[in-house]
């Protein structure tokens, strides 16, 4: 009779728990890469316009005429 440590089933439940485990933190890593680091980034016009650009949400044109309102 297997018991404890010995048995395939163990392994199997370890296996599984740690590749969820790790799973988990390489999905919380890659969310929070590319989110505004400071409440100040994430109130600022400019940079709300500048990551709108990026995304491509609106072109250059609407870009460069909403930078030019924001700045003047």
């Amino acid at each position: 009779m297997v018991t404890g440590f010995d048995s395939f089933w163990y392994w199997l439940a370890m296996f599984v728990l740690w590749a969820m485990l790790i799973t988990g933190i390489i999905v919380f890593m890659v969310r929070r890469v590319g989110e505004p680091r400071t409440d100040r980034e994430i109130c600022d016009p400019h940079a709300i316009l500048r990551i709108r650009y990026a995304r491509g949400e609106i072109s250059k044109e609407e870009f460069e005429a909403k930078k030019k309102d924001l700045e003047g």
